[in-house]
């Protein structure tokens, strides 16, 4: 980028060369980057013709049909929902719970046997907790099943 010094001094002979050439071209047009420049700062006027015939073509078009797609979703939403509906009667997973005794939640005092050190060890300590409360959990949800772990 240019110092700020520089921008304030006056435009060298190249520069003006340059300019010159393209306020030409935008004149002349042709050019495909002088043409769509011109277009983007002043658009031409579309013929009233021209313009009637796009307003017709847009109001004679057929409308959407929205109604279709709205009748296939809901078709298929209720598949779905059926289909949930079977998988779950089923699976036995409408069925009352079973009698079995589920894990409680309990200190974690007896998974370790020596107090923890002033530093260090934290992520061992809660991977062994962690691990200990899936277990509890994958116990509970096979004796919600009626499954022996």
């Amino acid at each position: 980028m240019k110092d700020h010094d520089e921008l304030d001094l006056p435009p060298t002979e190249d520069e003006l060369r340059e300019a010159a050439a393209l306020r030409d071209a935008l004149e002349r047009g042709g050019e495909p980057f002088a043409t769509a420049l011109r277009a983007a700062y002043a658009p031409p006027s579309l013929p009233e013709e021209r313009h009637r015939q796009l307003v017709d073509a847009a109001l004679a078009a057929p409308a959407p049909r929205g109604r279709v797609i709205r009748v296939a979703f809901g078709v298929g939403a209720a598949f779905v929902a059926a289909a949930a509906a079977a998988v779950m009667v089923a699976s036995g997973s409408l069925a009352p719970p079973h009698d079995a005794p589920l894990s409680v939640s309990r200190s974690t005092e007896a998974l370790f046997d020596q107090p923890f050190p002033r530093e260090g060890g934290t992520s061992a300590r809660v991977e062994r907790i962690a691990r200990a409360r899936q277990r509890d959990l994958r116990r509970n949800q096979y004796a919600r099943w009626g499954l022996k772990p």
